[in-house]
């Protein structure tokens, strides 16, 4: 035991003598590994950004629902009855529907400017519990004003108060700026002029949301009806082939940074070992196995590469933020190392397996014979 920790010693310290006499050998491999690593961590963290906003995306917009939007005019048959279209009665069977509907004309406040008034009728009352009571049922939806606070409105010089809730559930999806909720019949004036009727539709398998949405559209095509339809499989479709190419570029860009290293390390290698034939072959006669100096040349190119892997990996983790705005992404808060774990681990796995690639034609002159080499 005493041996082995003896010869280890040594072998340590013989790295860091030719360290010292030599830096160009392993400086030259450290930013060898660094120029891999950090165009390859740089390039899949702009895949997982652009992933990450997507999805920030989905869940803002709803990933299971779809917006119908019918514009009634004060003349249509649907004015007077309010009643659900014919193509989207349908929906009930599979999913969670209510209706809104969005008034023509601007409602002004003293707190947030111009905003748009949305009445609601009597059945869509179980669907916007947490912001509309029968002690209120007037409130003005937003995100920035402090919930309870009274604003006073105006529509058409008609006058009244509301109360500041925040926007929840299935609202919270389709409405992401200031609006007022009134109840249906207050502002009669305005409802006379006609108005756009929102469905909010959300369905109960996200399978069946695009046969739906699909299905809708050729119902109201067919009548010839002014509806229009939204959704966001759209974004999930993109998303999906976002992570598609994420999956080939990660694997890509990593089996290419360990196949260089392999080959740029490897030829180092190789003219390292010829140099140093015959000091290897002094150790050798002295007791100190073939396995030994390999696994000493081994540990070496690990730790050298992987010290300028995690440098990369501190790089792109430190200009970030400046990096990924010059090409137009939004951050947010950044890149966390949870987020880019797949990008790390394949990255350091395929450059951890070019190091022991690299080491491997050092073998054959390692089976050399010992007094061949000091002959």
């Amino acid at each position: 035991m005493k041996l082995l920790i003896s010869i280890g010693s040594y072998l340590l310290k013989d790295i860091f003598w030719r360290w010292r006499e030599q830096p160009g050998n392993v400086l030259t491999r450290f930013v060898v590994a660094y120029a891999l690593v950090l165009p390859s961590l740089g390039l899949l963290g702009a895949f997982a950004l652009m992933a990450e906003n997507l999805e920030m995306r989905l869940t803002r917009n709803g990933i299971d629902m779809l917006f119908i939007t019918e514009h009634i005019g004060s003349t249509s048959d649907d004015f007077v009855a309010h009643q659900l279209h014919p193509a989207l009665a349908p929906l009930r069977a599979h999913g969670t529907m209510f209706q809104l509907l969005q008034l023509f004309g601007s409602v002004r406040t003293p707190n947030a400017g111009v905003t748009r008034a949305v009445a609601y009728p009597d059945a869509s009352l179980p669907y916007l519990r947490g912001m509309v009571t029968p002690e209120v049922p007037v409130v003005f939806l937003s995100d920035t004003l402090p919930v309870g606070m009274p604003v006073r409105a105006e529509i058409d010089d008609y006058f009244f108060s509301a109360q500041v809730r925040r926007p929840t559930g299935m609202v919270s999806k389709i409405y992401q700026q200031d609006v007022v909720l009134v109840p249906e019949g207050m502002l009669p004036r305005q409802e006379s002029r006609g108005f756009s009727r929102v469905t909010l539709f959300k369905a109960d398998r996200l399978a069946a949301l695009r046969g739906l949405e699909e299905a809708i559209k050729l119902m109201t095509e067919i009548d010839k009806q002014n509806v229009s339809v939204r959704s966001s499989l759209k974004l999930l479709g993109d998303l999906d082939r976002l992570k598609e190419k994420q999956v080939y570029w990660r694997f890509g860009l990593a089996l290419t940074a360990g196949g260089v290293l392999a080959l740029v390390l490897g030829t180092l290698a190789v003219l390292e070992y010829q140099q140093r034939a015959y000091v290897i072959a002094l150790l050798r006669s002295f007791g100190i196995r073939r396995w030994m100096v390999y696994g000493m040349q081994l540990l070496e190119n690990a730790f050298v590469v992987n010290v300028a892997a995690v440098a990369s990996y501190l790089t792109l983790a430190y200009f970030q933020q400046v990096l990924y705005k010059s090409f137009g992404q939004r951050t947010g808060a950044g890149l966390s190392f949870e987020s880019m774990f797949s990008e790390i681990l394949v990255i350091f796995v395929c450059v951890n397996v070019g190091v022991v690639i690299s080491t491997l034609p050092a073998l054959h002159i390692l089976k050399k014979d010992v007094g061949t080499i000091l002959s």
